[in-house]
């Protein structure tokens, strides 16, 4: 059987592309571009927050620290007096707040500490029943 025998069947390619397809094809380039972009935004800020990022010890303590020097020199500078034969176990620090968690004679306390004023703001002793 040689090629000529086959009856010839229409081609594809020899047609005008059909709406649908021409939208499919607007869709699948707009998607491949979306894609790329969104790649690009991803790695520049990702970048750009390596690059800009706060030291740790300022970090959570907010601008002012920052800004104003005697600020931050209060904060590198807090001095607490604990109570006679305390002893801490165990502290947490969020954000601007310090948490400092105390045993002593007179039992479990637990004290808050505001760093931005270096001052104890709230005092919660445990007793047991």
């Amino acid at each position: 059987m040689s090629p000529s025998d086959h009856p010839s069947s229409p081609r594809r390619d020899s047609q005008a592309p059909t709406a649908s397809y021409s939208i499919l094809k607007f869709i699948v380039i707009f998607l491949g571009i979306l894609l790329v972009l969104g790649f690009a935004v991803m790695v520049v800020t990702i970048v750009y927050r390596l690059s800009g990022s706060d030291p740790p010890e300022a970090a959570g303590m907010g601008s002012a620290a920052i800004a104003n020097p005697e600020m931050a020199k209060l904060l590198s500078e807090i001095e607490l007096s604990l109570p006679e034969g305390s002893q801490i176990t165990g502290h947490d620090l969020d954000g601007a707040r310090l948490a400092i968690r105390l045993q002593g004679a007179a039992g479990t306390e637990i004290w808050i500490v505001d760093l931005s004023s270096g001052k104890v703001v709230s005092r919660v002793r445990l007793k047991s029943p």
